[in-house]
């Protein structure tokens, strides 16, 4: 099947606002994002952790067991189940060697009504496959982004086009053997043509793929807009203030533990908590989230939050227009 990101595709714009209000009046957050690395195996233009254009290394490691149970235990002491529950971040997950293990607590526990893992797709052997799928993971997201050796070298730093491809392959046959998850193959685009990306890069591979996809039930190809996130203030990208719905529905738990109201947070600029000092139900019942959302809705990011004002990862929802009935549901 081809399909759209949802963050911005406008089709499910009304449906997601209708269960972003329901799960703020139930004091629900309904997405979790889990980084089980911020180490990656890439250095991919386009991100902020490891395309160089920021001093990271200080920022990366591995998630520790004692973080990972916690949060388990965490998640288990919640009032209500995530819809949920995303392994990814700045780093490649599959380089945690425990990320099966991981993925199979959650699903075990029953935590979330979904578990979802994006990667790049490089290091995934047809064992690793094989424990994912085992671990009741039900959705595999690959990002591909290029669609020729040299243009994926350029874009994403490495010489890795062509086992990628061999494991995509592998990875759709699998899953179209097994039945009980789904895959996505995610192609970059960018209205802007930024970072290298073309629309003819894209179209490339949408064309290159589409016939693995388009008649099945199980393989999707998809398309993932790349934008600015930090870069975005430094060269002047033009900003807005509309009011962001990521730290309305979603959280970002790092390796290390601490927790983010938006995943393109790297230099915890939206912290809103550490899992070593507080309880995650604390976290995300907190004041520290709270404010960013109330931040959100009064109409000043540029002065107030230039992190948001210019970054480009904006959702397709527009709170504005339920700014006084979400601000009711925060004081509640």
């Amino acid at each position: 099947m081809l399909t759209k990101q949802e963050a911005k595709n406008i089709d499910i714009a009304a449906t997601r606002v209708d269960n972003l209000l329901k799960a703020l009046a139930e004091k629900r957050i309904l997405s979790l994002i889990v980084e089980p690395t911020s180490e990656c195996n890439l250095s991919c233009t386009f991100c902020d952790m490891h395309s160089g254009r920021y001093d990271t290394d200080h920022r990366k490691g591995m998630m520790s067991d004692a973080v990972f149970d916690k949060l388990l235990a965490d998640l288990q002491a919640l009032p209500y189940k995530m819809a949920m529950i995303q392994f990814h971040g700045y780093g490649e997950p599959l380089l945690n060697k425990k990320i099966a293990a991981m993925l199979a607590a959650c699903k075990s526990r029953g935590l979330a009504e979904k578990l979802r893992i994006i990667t790049n797709g490089t290091v995934l052997k047809p064992e690793i496959l094989e424990e994912l799928l085992n671990s009741g993971v039900d959705e595999i997201h690959i990002s591909l982004d290029a669609f020729s050796r040299e243009e994926y070298q350029t874009i994403k730093g490495k010489d890795f086009f062509d086992k990628l491809m061999r494991n995509i392959y592998a990875a759709a046959e699998a899953v179209e053997q097994r039945q009980t998850a789904q895959l996505y193959i995610k192609l970059a685009s960018s209205d802007a043509e930024l970072y290298g990306i073309t629309d003819s890069l894209f179209q490339r591979g949408w064309d290159g793929l589409k016939t693995l996809c388009e008649h099945s039930q199980v393989v999707h190809l998809k398309d993932m807009p790349v934008f600015h996130t930090h870069d975005g203030q430094k060269i002047g990208f033009a900003g807005s203030n509309a009011p962001c719905e990521m730290p309305f529905y979603m959280a970002y738990v790092k390796f290390d533990g601490k927790i983010s109201a938006c995943c393109a947070d790297i230099f915890g600029e939206l912290a809103i908590g550490d899992l070593s000092q507080q309880s995650l139900r604390e976290i995300l019942e907190g004041r520290a989230l709270n404010d960013i959302r109330k931040t959100m809705l009064g109409g000043d990011l540029k002065h107030q939050k230039p992190i948001c004002y210019y970054c480009g990862a904006k959702t397709v929802v527009d709170l504005s227009t339920h700014a006084e009935q979400i601000r009711t549901l925060l004081d509640d």
